[in-house]
């Protein structure tokens, strides 16, 4: 397995942890069959640990798209088609508040696999941080 981690900081603590996987062949049986890769899909986990509800959205140059809802004190995941090679994550709390990471560059189809942290005190705007 190889894997890469980046981190996006969302409030006082959220991440993307982006990982690769690869799959070796083995002699013996054969393996289960496996879902074809979609070369244009990504899939986010999102661990909400704030006690507020959210909407969560991918989003680059004008183009939003809605994942869903995330239960306060829940975990989600979201599968999605993605073209475009940067995203940006938008957290929209209910009853107020809105949260718009910087810019992160994603490869979908090859590292599909995100995951999105919601901190319990999430109310800082985001920034970067290297893994």
């Amino acid at each position: 397995m190889t894997g890469m981690i980046r981190s996006i900081t969302i409030a006082s603590m959220a991440f993307l942890m982006l990982s690769i996987e690869a799959c070796v062949g083995t002699s013996g049986p054969s393996p289960a069959p496996q879902p074809e890769l979609d070369p244009a899909g990504l899939t986010v986990e999102v661990e909400n640990q704030n006690f507020s509800d959210a909407t969560i959205y991918a989003f680059n140059n004008g183009q939003r798209l809605r994942l869903g809802r995330v239960t306060g004190k829940t975990t989600e995941t979201f599968k999605f088609r993605w073209y475009q090679n940067e995203l940006q994550m938008v957290i929209d709390f209910t009853g107020g508040g809105l949260i718009v990471s910087e810019k992160q560059v994603v490869y979908p189809g090859v590292d599909d696999n995100l995951r999105l942290i919601i901190a319990a005190r999430a109310s800082h705007l985001a920034r970067l941080r290297d893994g």
